[in-house]
């Protein structure tokens, strides 16, 4: 096992230094973009950690679509090379896990390097108060979303195309339908967008947090169950 998780690292390592690497420049693109719109432009009346919020947002997506990237490549080499099924399956997923965890360490000292500059920088107060958030969402997180990334790469190895635009069309629905729905349940109540963001709401505030964090945490266990499964039945390409 230990010998599995060793070659993860050595095949991956790159990969995950450029994930770091992208990290830090759109932290540094949202920083300067944040610059733009609260000095240059004298409209702003209080400053938003712009920096963190981006670098976030492409790490989340990376741990998604980078899993995705790798694991077929990955599964045919090894295994095809003498790695057991269970073997790789365990060390991948500690590996993407790792990862994960390691970008939400960046995360934290970006948000620590950027609020230390913006409250030297700006004479205004911060909309949001990160540190508190990440501390606890963001291992979180990475679990969650190694999780699900290793999930969408199982499936998708085992079915193809259908597996791929079933969790495409998810996908966009998530991203795109989700916050337009919340946005008109605020403006539009009365639209058909408005009521299912309202519904969305009500929904969410069924239960308090902490059951819906343990709820997403066993639906990602029972999922993982599922893509073990398949990869102990998947064959490596001729």
């Amino acid at each position: 096992m230990w010998n599995a998780i060793q070659k993860q690292f050595k095949i991956q390592w790159r990969d995950g230094l450029w994930m770091k690497l992208l990290m830090v420049g759109m932290a540094l693109f949202g920083m300067g973009l944040m610059y733009i719109l609260a000095v240059a432009t004298k409209e702003q009346e209080s400053w938003f950690a712009m920096g963190t919020f981006l670098a976030g947002f492409v790490a989340a997506v990376a741990c998604l679509v980078g899993t995705g990237l790798n694991f077929y490549t990955s599964f045919q080499i090894e295994v095809g090379f003498g790695c057991t099924r269970k073997h790789f399956f365990a060390s991948f997923y500690l590996y993407s896990l790792a990862t994960a965890l390691m970008n939400v360490v960046v995360l934290w000292l970006i948000w620590l390097i950027e609020n230390g500059i913006g409250t030297r920088l700006y004479e205004m107060e911060t909309e949001v108060a990160m540190m508190p958030t990440l501390l606890w969402l963001g291992p979180f997180m990475a679990l969650l979303l190694s999780m699900i990334g290793m999930t969408a790469a199982v499936l998708v190895m085992r079915f193809g195309k259908v597996a791929f635009w079933t969790l495409w069309v998810l996908w966009m629905v998530g991203f795109i339908g989700i916050p337009r729905f919340l946005g008109a349940s605020r403006e539009h109540p009365g639209s058909v967008y408005g009521m299912l963001g309202k519904g969305l709401l009500g929904f969410a505030g069924a239960l308090p947090l902490q059951i819906w964090l343990a709820v997403i945490f066993a639906v990602g266990v029972f999922l993982m169950a599922i893509s073990y499964r398949i990869v102990m039945r998947q064959q490596v390409a001729a």
